[in-house]
C-alpha cells in the first residue's frame, strides 16, 4: 500500500501574475508520422498548426530475424546424450515475416455477447484468420522437413508460429542444421514445478498493457531519466546490477544537504540512508517500483521492467529507522534536487496535504509540470479524495488494476474541487524485487505498482515520440496517455478516469499529435487524414489548469464534413476522449470548444490521434 501523512496547513496558493512569460513553451505545430509493420517511417511532417496531406503508404515489410535457433538446456542435452535414436516430443518456432494483427479490444463494460462485443469477437476472428493464412504457408516447409526425416508434427500455433512435433534426435539436429527459418525450439513437455507464487509477474503488466512493442522497437527508454521518491533502494538486487541503470542513490529525508547527500555531522550522520529499510511484510517498497520501471532480465523476462532502456534516481523520502512515513520536507527537496535532472518523476507518495490540489506538494508539483517534467503519482491505496501531489492539477494521478485480469482495484478517487481522479489506471498486483536478498520476489498491489507502471510507459512515450520529431512535453504525454486509456466519452468517471492504460501499436499506425488555443465559446479544429483500409481510432486531449483559477471546460467531438460520430464533454475534468473503429477514407477531424462561461483566453489544449492502418 501507498504510505500516507497527515501534514499541517499551508500558505494559500499565489494568483496567477499577469505576465505569463514564465509558463513552460507549448509546442506551436502539427507533427504526424505513418509506420509500417516493423515500425519503420512510411511518411512523417510537421506543419505549423495544419492540416497535412494525404499519406502515401508503403507495401507491407517485415525483414525475418536472423540467428541460429534458440535451444532448450534440456533439448540441448539430449542433443548432445549420444543417443541419435531417442525420441523427443518438441515445440518449435517458425520466423514469420508477418507480425501479428493487433486485436481490437472488447468494451470491458460489457458482456462479451453483447451486440457490440459480438461485433468486436466477429472482426478478431477475421484478423486472427487472415494471420494464420500467411503463417501456415510459413510453417509448411518446416512440417515437409520434419516428416522426410520421419518425424511427425502433431499440432500447430498462431501464436509464435509454432509447430508441435514428434522426432528422433538425430533427425531433430539434422533439420536445426539445414534449416535458418527455425526460430526455437523447446520441449512439449517439461519438469518444471509450479512457481511460487500464484501473483502475476511484471510480465503479465507489460502484456497488458502493450508495452513491449516499444521496446521491441527500440524505443525502451533509452537515455532517458526518471525520479523515484520512495522508500529508497536496495541496490544490491540483481535486477539491478549488470546492467546497472541507478544513477543518484540518495536519501532526502537524512541529510538537510539540498542534494541530499550525507550529511557527516551528528546527528545527521547516524539517519542518512539510502537503502530501502521499510519492513512491509519484510520486502521494501521502494525497490520493486523501481523494478517496475528499469529493472533488468537476470531474474528473466518476467521481471523485466516496463522501460529496461531508461536510467533512474532513487531518494528516500521517507523518514524513521524504518522508512514508514512520508515526509513533506524531503519531498519538497526532492522536487527541487530532482527537476533539474529528471525527465518524468515518480513520486510514490500519498500525502493527506491540507489544501489538497492547492497544498504545498501539489503547487510545487504543478511547478515541475512548468518547468518541463512529466509527474505521476498515485492517487494513494486508501478511501477518500486522491491525495497529494496525485491530485495537482498537472499531476498524472493513478489508480490500479489487477495486472492479468484487467480488474480494476478502485481506491482514493476525485477532489475536492471536483476533477476526476485518478486520470489512468496502470497494471498493478505483481511480483516485484524485494529486500529480503539479491533474488527476492514479494508481492505487491495497490495503487503504487500501478503508478510505476504508468511512468514507465510515459518514458517509452517520451522516447517515441523524441524518435518522430515529435513534442515530448508534460502535457503531449499527458494527452498520449489519455487517448490510450481504455474507456472515453461517459464512460469516464472518477475511480476509472479514462481506463487501464493500453499503449495504441506502433506497427501499421498512424500518429497525429500537436496543440489547440482555445478561447470561451469557439471551437478550434485539428484536422487528419484516414487512408482506406483504417480502423480503431483513439483521439485524447488534455489541458493544464492553475489552481487559482476556475475550471476551463473543453469539450471533443469527431467528425467527418458534418457528421458527429463521437462526443466527450465531462464536465469536470481536464481531459476528454473519444474512440471510434469503422473508419471510411477521407479527411477526418477534431472539434475542439472552449466552454462559453471560461475565464481564460488561449487554454492550450494537447491532442493526439491514433488509428491502425492495413485493417
Amino acid at each position: 500500500m501507498c504510505l500516507v501523512l497527515l501534514a499541517v496547513s499551508c500558505a494559500p496558493p499565489a494568483e496567477l501574475g499577469g505576465d505569463a512569460a514564465n509558463l513552460a513553451a507549448e509546442p506551436e505545430f502539427d507533427a504526424w508520422v505513418s509506420l509500417g509493420p516493423g515500425g519503420e517511417v512510411l511518411d512523417r511532417g510537421k506543419e505549423l498548426l495544419a492540416p497535412p496531406p494525404p499519406p502515401a503508404l508503403a507495401g507491407r515489410r517485415q525483414a525475418l530475424a536472423a540467428g541460429p535457433a534458440a535451444v532448450s538446456r534440456e533439448i540441448a542435452a539430449l542433443l548432445d546424450g549420444g543417443d541419435d535414436d531417442v525420441e523427443i516430443e518438441v515445440v518449435l518456432a517458425v520466423r514469420s515475416a508477418r507480425r501479428l494483427t493487433r486485436l481490437p479490444p472488447l468494451i470491458r463494460d460489457l458482456p462479451r455477447d453483447a451486440p457490440e462485443n459480438r461485433e468486436i469477437l466477429a472482426e478478431r476472428r477475421r484478423l486472427q484468420a487472415a494471420d494464420d493464412d500467411v503463417r501456415a504457408a510459413e510453417r509448411a516447409p518446416v512440417a515437409a522437413a520434419i516428416a522426410a526425416l520421419g518425424g511427425r508434427v502433431t499440432g500447430q500455433g498462431l501464436a509464435g508460429n509454432t509447430l508441435r512435433a514428434t522426432i528422433s534426435a538425430g533427425a531433430l539436429r539434422g533439420l536445426l542444421a539445414a534449416r535458418a527459418d527455425i526460430a526455437a525450439v523447446a520441449p512439449a513437455l517439461t519438469d518444471a514445478p509450479p512457481a511460487a507464487s500464484d501473483w502475476p509477474y511484471i510480465a503479465d503488466g507489460r502484456d497488458y498493457m502493450q508495452t513491449d512493442e516499444f521496446v521491441d522497437f527500440g524505443y525502451d527508454g533509452a537515455y532517458y531519466y526518471l525520479g523515484l521518491l520512495d522508500t529508497g533502494l536496495y541496490a544490491a538486487h540483481t535486477v539491478f546490477k549488470n546492467p546497472d541503470h541507478v544513477l543518484f542513490w540518495r536519501d532526502c529525508w537524512g541529510t538537510p544537504n539540498a542534494d541530499c547527500t550525507k550529511y557527516n555531522l551528528y546527528p545527521w550522520y547516524l539517519y542518512w540512508n539510502p537503502d530501502d529499510t521499510y519492513d512491509y511484510i519484510t520486502g521494501g517498497h521502494g525497490t520493486g517500483n523501481a523494478n517496475i520501471v528499469v529493472g533488468n532480465s537476470n531474474l528473466g523476462d518476467t521481471s523485466r521492467g516496463v522501460a529496461p532502456g531508461a536510467y533512474l534516481d532513487s531518494v528516500n523520502v521517507y523518514y524513521d529507522t524504518r522508512h514508514n512515513t512520508a515526509s513533506t520536507d524531503a519531498t519538497l527537496r526532492a522536487f527541487d534536487f530532482l527537476d533539474g535532472y529528471d525527465d518524468v518523476i515518480l513520486a510514490e507518495v500519498a500525502i493527506d496535504d491540507s489544501g489538497m490540489e492547492e497544498g504545498t506538494l501539489a503547487l510545487a508539483a504543478d511547478d515541475l509540470y512548468d518547468a518541463g517534467v512529466t509527474v505521476i503519482a498515485p492517487v494513494g491505496t486508501v478511501t477518500g479524495y486522491a491525495r497529494s501531489p496525485s491530485v495537482a492539477h498537472k499531476v498524472i494521478g493513478v489508480g490500479p488494476f489487477i495486472a492479468t485480469t484487467g480488474d480494476i482495484e478502485i481506491y482514493a478517487n476525485g477532489s475536492s474541487d471536483d476533477r476526476i481522479k485518478p486520470d489512468i489506471l496502470g497494471a498493478s498486483s505483481m511480483q516485484v524485487a524485494g529486500t529480503g536478498s539479491g533474488t527476492d520476489l514479494v508481492n505487491r498491489n495497490g495503487t503504487c505498482p500501478a503508478a510505476a507502471s504508468v511512468a514507465a510507459a510515459a518514458l517509452l512515450l517520451k522516447d517515441f515520440y523524441q524518435a518522430q520529431g515529435f513534442s515530448s512535453d508534460p502535457g503531449a504525454i499527458y494527452a498520449a496517455l489519455i487517448t490510450f486509456g481504455d474507456r472515453w466519452g461517459s464512460q469516464m468517471s472518477d475511480g476509472y478516469g479514462a481506463g487501464r492504460l493500453v499503449l495504441g501499436q506502433i506497427g501499421w499506425s498512424r500518429w497525429y499529435t500537436g496543440v489547440r488555443y482555445v478561447d470561451p465559446g469557439q471551437s478550434a479544429t485539428a484536422t487528419f487524414w484516414v487512408p482506406a483500409g483504417a480502423c480503431d481510432l483513439r483521439a485524447g486531449i488534455w489541458w493544464a489548469e492553475e489552481a487559482s483559477e476556475n475550471h476551463q471546460y473543453v469539450s471533443l467531438r469527431l467528425m467527418q464534413g458534418s457528421t458527429e460520430y463521437a462526443y466527450s464533454g465531462l464536465g469536470m475534468s481536464v481531459f476528454q476522449k473519444v474512440a471510434r473503429y469503422s473508419l471510411s477514407e477521407g479527411y477526418w477531424y477534431l472539434k475542439i470548444r472552449g466552454g462559453i462561461f471560461n475565464t481564460r483566453q488561449d487554454v492550450t489544449v494537447h491532442y493526439l490521434v491514433h488509428f491502425r492502418t492495413g485493417c
